[in-house]
């Protein structure tokens, strides 16, 4: 999504690499179109994503030769931190939380596949120990057992141990922190879980809720609450031979094991009829299935689409004759063999 917002201030929010947030891509397409020796302001309100992405993005930062200004608006946590510290000076807005932890991920596959994941984790979790002490001044070894820890800074205490300079707003004032999905994390702290918003369990075919004005404490029983929530999520899709991105997909929105079985048998559904539709016409692309599963829609919106595709599209022909007859005569599918067709692969 596009991140230049105003002049030389790019607005980083949402998730890092993720659907409705913003990628490395963007952020090095914004610095190019501003000019490398340009002051910026980033304004940052991110809870996280894909490691990886977010240390190419601290990356790109550091690299900018004017001076980069970062504000953490709400939250800068998991690989978001990583970004907020990019900057040459970092302020957090009163009631902006922070947090550092060990990048995490999904590895589906033999023991030898595990292990290469350990090792890369282990590997991307020290690149980032390194990072966080080179801005705090103190040991890369203490800054991994603050990850290891899962350590949340309010913007007083992000200050003070050297994650950022300076906090905005009137010193006198306490708010709460920014509200926030705070019941993805594993440990968040009670001062925060004050502020946290249920994350919305999204069904196929519905738009992202938005968050609610008003903060309330987690009651979401679609949050995965521990570790083998994930890993049978990530066991299913497996098992349904959908990607890891679909994985991802389902952990950033909190999606229940019953969640995700109802979203695989969606998919399993809309993969069904693409397939079927696709032998009537060669107009429909073969990523169709792929992008209607990524972007939520439910078997019936995918039906309603390929029907408007295959009645408005050439349709095939039916030789009506044995092949030894000559002139062979051609009689064209009706619209109500369409849906006939239609039904039938619904069912």
């Amino acid at each position: 999504m596009p991140i230049l917002t105003d002049g030389n201030e790019l607005a980083l929010v949402g998730p890092v690499a993720m659907e409705g947030g913003f990628a490395a891509a963007d952020v090095i397409a914004a610095l190019a179109t501003i000019g490398r020796d340009s002051d910026i302001a980033v304004r940052l309100n991110s809870g996280g994503g894909l490691a990886t992405e977010g240390a190419a993005i601290h990356a790109a930062l550091s690299a900018h030769r004017g001076q980069v200004a970062v504000t953490v608006e709400g939250v800068a946590a998991s690989a978001a931190s990583l970004i907020a510290i990019a900057g040459d000076s970092v302020a957090m807005a009163r009631g902006a939380v922070m947090m550092i932890h060990d990048p995490a991920a999904v590895t589906i596959g033999t023991a030898a596949d595990h292990t290469r994941s350990v090792a890369g984790l282990e590997r991307l979790s020290a690149a980032y120990a390194q990072l966080y002490a080179d801005r705090t001044g103190k040991a890369a070894d203490a800054m991994r057992t603050l990850m290891q820890a899962e350590t949340w800074m309010t913007a007083d205490e992000a200050v003070a141990a050297g994650f950022a300079d300076s906090v905005l707003g009137d010193d006198a004032s306490d708010p709460e922190p920014t509200a926030f999905a705070y019941g993805l994390y594993a440990r968040p702290p009670e001062r925060v879980m004050t502020a946290a918003v249920a994350t919305p369990d999204r069904s196929p075919g519905t738009a992202p809720a938005s968050s609610p004005s008003s903060s309330a404490p987690v009651s979401d029983p679609c949050t995965p609450a521990s570790g083998a929530d994930a890993g049978a999520i990530a066991q299913l899709c497996a098992e349904a031979g959908e990607p890891s991105t679909m994985v991802a997909r389902l952990l950033s929105e909190g999606a229940s094991v019953a969640t995700a079985r109802a979203r695989l048998a969606a998919a399993a559904t809309i993969r069904e009829r693409v397939t079927a539709a696709r032998r009537l016409t060669a107009s429909i692309a073969d990523t169709f299935a792929d992008d209607a599963v990524a972007r939520g829609l439910s078997p019936d919106e995918v039906s309603t689409a390929l029907l408007a595709r295959l009645t408005t599209d050439p349709l095939p022909t039916i030789d009506s004759h044995p092949p030894d007859r000559s002139p062979p005569a051609t009689a064209r599918l009706d619209h109500t063999a369409i849906f006939d067709r239609m039904n039938r692969i619904k069912g």
